[in-house]
């Protein structure tokens, strides 16, 4: 009995060993996120922003004036209140055309091909509505003073 119980003991005691050496470590490897960037600037609507996202995709340039909850939050907004571009080379400046942007603030938002969506861009772009002046002889008044 006594050696039974010596063969019981020391296969729980291998058994714990074994099951000890089988523990699994966690990843310590950080995820990599969709992050979208602009470069600080304002801006008309004749001119670009330049824009980046850590992977290609397309980039939105959209008017803070929206709240922004998915894609659809943005792709539904009036048409002057976004632009977007496709980001064909991640981390690489892009240009965003502002061409019939409504005057404003701006951030880029980011989407993937998988569909995910970035934060808002942490930096953002104002926007100035692009007037073209018209001298055409009729009421051309212009005056300075001093």
């Amino acid at each position: 009995m006594k050696k039974i119980l010596n063969i019981i003991l020391i296969s729980c005691f291998s058994l714990t060993i074994i099951s000890c050496g089988l523990i699994q470590e966690e990843s310590t490897t950080a995820a990599t996120w969709l992050i979208a960037s602009v470069t600080t600037a304002t801006i008309t609507t004749s001119e670009n922003a330049v824009v980046q996202s850590t992977e290609t995709g397309t980039a939105y340039l959209v008017n803070t004036a929206v709240t922004v909850s998915n894609l659809a939050s943005i792709t539904g907004a009036a048409d002057n209140q976004s632009n977007s571009v496709t980001i064909s080379s991640a981390a690489t400046n892009t240009n965003l055309p502002a061409t019939g942007l409504a005057d404003g603030t701006y951030k880029v938002y980011a989407v993937d091909a998988a569909g995910n969506l970035s934060s808002a861009s942490t930096n953002s772009v104002t926007l100035l509505i692009d007037y073209a002046l018209d001298f055409d002889g009729t009421n051309d008044n212009v005056s300075a003073n001093g």
